[in-house]
């Protein structure tokens, strides 16, 4: 039996298997990021056929963890791109405010549920663009991660601790917030 001749099922069972990042990965709030020594990309599977890219699509697109700005300026362009690859994304990771593009992101992917992010941003920190995007989100379930208090205490971090605490309220479908202090950095 060649790859061809799979059932898009069993195709679909074995790119989930390999693919989809598990809730307790998605959310683990440790010092490191479980992301932060990914070796390779889980799209290289969709390379294997034009079936295995067809049903790898979705799942590739349902979890998107950003690490780094030149991540989210490539999320951004491929969504914009192709806009139907947007409506896959349900969990979103943030680990930087990636202020030029998440607001972007977020408009593109509108069927996001689960929200992953560190409230953290030093003084240089643009913050605008990440308010914006909570202002766009409605979101399910929430994952903030808090920086512990003595590491921050500058404006761009205020800004953002007052814009999620008043969106909070305003997001209609949350069921479920979860909030972790993360560890100080000396």
């Amino acid at each position: 039996m060649t790859c061809a001749s799979l059932a898009v099922e069993l195709i679909y069972e074995i790119l989930d298997y390999v693919i989809s990042v598990p809730r307790d990965m998605f959310e683990d709030a440790g010092h490191i990021s479980p992301f932060a020594h990914t070796k390779f990309s889980t799209a290289r599977y969709l390379c294997v056929s034009r079936p295995w890219s067809a049903a790898g699509e979705p799942l590739l697109y349902k979890t998107v963890v950003l690490r780094r700005s030149p991540q989210a300026a490539a999320l951004l362009r491929t969504l914009q791109a192709r806009p139907r690859l947007g409506r896959y994304v349900r969990q979103l990771r943030i680990e930087g405010p990636y202020t030029n593009f998440i607001t972007g992101i977020v408009r593109v992917a509108p069927g996001i549920t689960d929200f992953c992010f560190t409230l953290r941003a030093w003084s240089d920190t643009p913050t605008t663009g990440l308010i914006q995007a909570i202002q766009l989100l409605n979101p399910l379930r929430v994952q903030l991660t808090l920086a512990p208090h003595e590491d921050l205490k500058n404006k761009s971090h205020l800004q953002l601790v007052a814009a999620v605490g008043s969106q909070i309220p305003r997001w209609t479908r949350l069921v479920s917030t979860i909030v972790t202090l993360s560890q100080p950095l000396h």
